[in-house]
């Protein structure tokens, strides 16, 4: 976590990605508990789910927001292990700057 001017600066993540094949076809209820394993898979990464949804005006159609502490490398080691319901991921990376 870097300091800027007197303010502490945490990491978004927002990441637009095509829901697996078959996931898009199941019940709502059904990818609340797929995404439930995501949080506490990003938890082990000190990384948070902010929310999750159906995206309009992109071609993706699916959006997950997460925020840590820690930075892109940590982000991308959790990507990577963590087997995501969504694929071909595009990803916004943001500084949230919080008071020190």
């Amino acid at each position: 976590m870097g300091c800027v001017v007197g303010l502490f600066m945490e990491h978004g993540f927002i990441v637009y990605g095509r829901l697996k094949r078959g996931l898009s076809e199941r019940s709502l209820e059904e990818i609340h508990r797929v995404m439930e394993g995501v949080k506490k898979a990003a938890q082990e990464y000190g990384i948070r789910v902010v929310m999750y949804g159906f995206p309009y005006g992109v071609a993706e159609d699916f959006v997950v927001v997460y925020e840590s502490e820690k930075g892109l490398v940590n982000f991308y080691n959790f990507a990577i292990n963590t087997d995501l319901p969504y694929e071909s991921p595009r990803t916004n990376q943001v500084a949230i700057p919080r008071p020190g």
